[in-house]
């Protein structure tokens, strides 16, 4: 379900204690670490390369990827390498060449299946993955997870890694955006422990991907670190009133619910109303009555490639209807309470 490490080297300037802690964890990944002479021109390179090299295509065909790491490669805090499986490709190759998005909808199914699969071994584990995004799905033989650096286990405080922005639930975005300078755009990712891991998170980054494979476009505008302008980034967060991000929401999915409507991305856009739900509560609720909260999703119609005449035009229309009425009952009350507290 992951790419694997199958090899790790540390460098010979580690002291042994500091060596130890490494092979320990080695191991429990099943391999070995490896002293070995990385200093020089060697890690140099690598660092080098991996900072020239922001396309998937590069990144796939290193082979070996260093850790990531904030320091310069001359920094000795820069110790050790891992060596991952080869992917042949990204999801993120896919969405740029492969015109699959739109299109292949049989294809769609096949990749995000194999990635729900993925994200519920995680879940099973009792972690989420926390930055889920197309250039962290990797296929070696099926489509796999990579990058698991920000994943954290259930319930455990969020830690000093910044997720990216265009791919985290609104419940992050308030905590992201309540960590962030406004005058200098800096984030004190120390603020960042305030909140705690969710399966949540991990809906919402799945249905912002598999947005974007159905409608051939992105939710958001992203920089190329997957990152939201400032002002998106407030329509995301901002809980209090949620009517700018479900017009956001609406507007984006409305090609999924007009009558000529192809009925994949019809069905597509049932199971995107739930997965795309602002509220981190009713999210998980929609899928709660499986077995575990990806398990739902994939017993959606959208991933049981039910047409209309299993999952019929009328059924996929009124769930839609029943979760919009929901939205717009939610909104029209917050809305009477502020009125009132005006009039008071």
């Amino acid at each position: 379900y992951v790419i694997a490490v199958i090899a790790v080297y540390v460098d010979e300037s580690v002291d042994p204690e500091e060596f130890k802690k490494i092979d320990a964890a080695a191991k429990r990944l099943n391999v070995q670490a490896w002293s070995a002479k990385l200093k020089g021109r060697l890690l140099f390179e690598l660092s080098k390369r991996r900072k020239a090299d922001t396309t998937a295509e590069a990144q796939a065909a290193d082979g070996a990827q260093a850790a990531r790491s904030t320091t310069s490669a001359s920094d000795e805090s820069y110790n050790h390498l891992l060596v991952l499986e080869l992917a042949d490709r990204n999801l993120n190759t896919v969405l740029t060449h492969d015109h699959v998005a739109g299109n292949d909808f049989p294809q769609i199914r096949m990749i995000m299946s194999q990635l729900a699969h993925a994200l519920d071994h995680l879940h099973s584990k009792e972690r989420i993955h926390a930055d889920f995004k197309p250039l962290n799905a990797a296929r070696e033989l099926t489509w796999k997870l990579i990058d698991m650096d920000v994943s954290r286990k259930f319930d455990e405080s969020f830690g000093t890694k910044l997720p990216s922005s265009g791919y985290c639930p609104p419940e992050v975005a308030k905590v992201l955006l309540a960590a962030t300078d406004q005058d200098t755009g800096k984030v004190d990712t120390l603020l960042l422990k305030e909140y705690t891991a969710s399966e949540a998170y991990d809906l919402w980054s799945f249905g912002v991907v598999l947005y974007h494979l159905c409608f051939a476009t992105p939710l958001w505008k992203t920089d190329t670190d997957d990152n939201i302008i400032f002002s998106d980034l407030h329509k995301l967060a901002d809980a209090s009133d949620a009517e700018p991000l479900r017009k956001v929401l609406d507007d984006a999915l409305y090609n999924g619910v007009k009558p000529n409507a192809p009925d994949d991305l019809m069905v597509a856009t049932a199971l995107l109303r739930k997965l795309l739900e602002p509220d981190a509560q009713k999210r998980l609720e929609h899928f709660e009555s499986a077995r575990s909260f990806m398990k739902g999703v994939l017993d959606e119609p959208f991933f049981q490639g039910k047409g209309l005449d299993e999952a019929t035009l009328a059924g996929i229309q009124e769930d839609i209807r029943k979760v919009w009425e929901e939205q717009n009952n939610e909104t029209a009350t917050k809305q009477a309470m502020q009125a009132a507290l005006f009039l008071l």
